[in-house]
């Protein structure tokens, strides 16, 4: 415009973005010649470097899991928030699936979403793009796993094609640590302080809470010193505000949470219901088995 400076080339080059800008005097004579002065010219090429997705691949048994992580900004109110990319989740379907198959048949493909969170954000959303579900769900991948401080949440195959066709826009999954005050007093004289949780999905601001297939959950606890650790059960809080024992749950020592599996999302409480019999003595070798059963 005013300037007399006029841009006559410009060169993309894959992997990394480079302009070159010339230009020439106007007729006036002023504004031309290279920055700051001097003689026409071409300036230095300006280069955008290429976003590197960065992953890691673990093999164990039959199933090739690949990690993709990502930084959740924390906001003032103990919130934090994740987005993930489509290129990140392409690239760890992409090697998860080259790694099954260079494992062999048999091998299950796993896509992990690590959320790397302030140990105090009580709230952790992660949004996932619907185009990465749906490419999730077809290329056959076994189990999609949301890693956060608060909860680990893993979707099978058959949820992550039902969310495919039921979500309208973007996937956003939120765990929630609980002020356990808010409870009922019924349900806080049974629970006490033990950990509360709160687990939602909604697919384009749509809540899901039903699920096609299986969901696992894992949360972290540190049982205390006097609980048996096969008597550590999940409860979770029917519609009519009353505790539900969630039968496939058990606690696992080497990680340090407890592990449940379920069709639907709502409050979850971590619990205790050691139940004891007076024909189980406790050298005996079934006695484990039995408390577990019984909690």
């Amino acid at each position: 415009m005013g300037s007399g400076i006029a841009f006559t080339e410009a060169t993309a080059v894959t992997g990394s973005i480079t302009v070159y800008a010339q230009w020439r005097r106007n007729s006036s004579g002023d504004g031309g010649g290279t920055p700051g002065g001097g003689g026409g010219g071409t300036a230095a090429p300006v280069t955008t470097p290429k976003t590197e997705i960065n992953t890691e691949t673990n093999v164990e048994g039959n199933t090739a899991t690949v990690t993709t992580k990502v930084t959740a900004a924390a906001d003032s109110s103990s919130k934090a928030a994740a987005a993930v990319s489509l290129a990140q989740v392409s690239e760890a379907i992409s090697k998860a699936v080259e790694e099954t198959k260079k494992q062999g048949g048999g091998t299950e493909t796993r896509v992990e979403i690590k959320v790397e969170a302030s140990a105090g954000a009580a709230i952790i959303e992660t949004s996932i793009p619907k185009e990465a579900v749906d490419e999730a769900s077809k290329a056959g991948v076994g189990e999609l796993t949301i890693s956060t401080p608060v909860a680990s949440i893993t979707f099978d195959n058959d949820t992550l094609s039902a969310l495919s066709k039921e979500s309208a826009g973007d996937l956003k999954i939120s765990t929630t640590r609980v002020d356990a005050s808010s409870l009922s007093p019924e349900i806080r004289q049974t629970v006490g302080d033990r950990p509360v949780f709160d687990f939602n999905v909604t697919g384009g601001g749509k809540p899901i809470s039903q699920f096609a297939g299986n969901v696992t959950v894992s949360v972290p606890y540190t049982p205390r010193e006097s609980e048996d650790m096969n008597a550590i059960v999940i409860y979770y809080i029917n519609d009519s505000g009353e505790l539900e024992i969630v039968r496939d749950c058990v606690y696992d020592s080497t990680t340090g949470t407890v592990k449940f599996t379920t069709e639907h999302f709502s409050k979850y409480v971590v619990g205790y219901n050691k139940v004891s019999f007076n024909d189980v003595p406790e050298s005996a070798w079934y006695r484990k088995a039995v408390t577990f059963i019984a909690a």
